[in-house]
């Protein structure tokens, strides 16, 4: 596949596409995104209403972790077992 872009016009939604990552130490991982259905109906607001009992995430350095909530004592022990393990892994080697 072959891209351009030209101009500064506005960036819309592929129809079609595949990203491939590989990691060093985890399996490739490949995913698709195709386009199925379009339409110009307007949506319903509530559709973008925050859910009841929503709590935000706790954010990790690679991916947002949804099994705990965001708070002070969730980040500190996450934060702690991110420089731990960090240190194991700079002195195993």
């Amino acid at each position: 596949m072959n891209v351009e872009f030209r101009g500064a016009g506005r960036r819309g939604f592929a129809i079609e596409g595949t990203t491939r990552r590989r990691g060093e130490h985890e399996p490739p991982v490949t995913t698709r995104v195709k386009l199925i259905e379009f339409s110009d109906a307007v949506l319903d607001k509530s559709l973008f209403d925050v859910p009841a009992g929503y709590r935000r995430a706790l954010p990790r350095p690679s991916v947002a972790s949804m099994t705990k909530p965001d708070t002070v004592a969730n980040r500190l022990a996450a934060y702690w077992q991110d420089v731990t393990t960090s240190a194991r892994d700079f002195y195993r080697f």
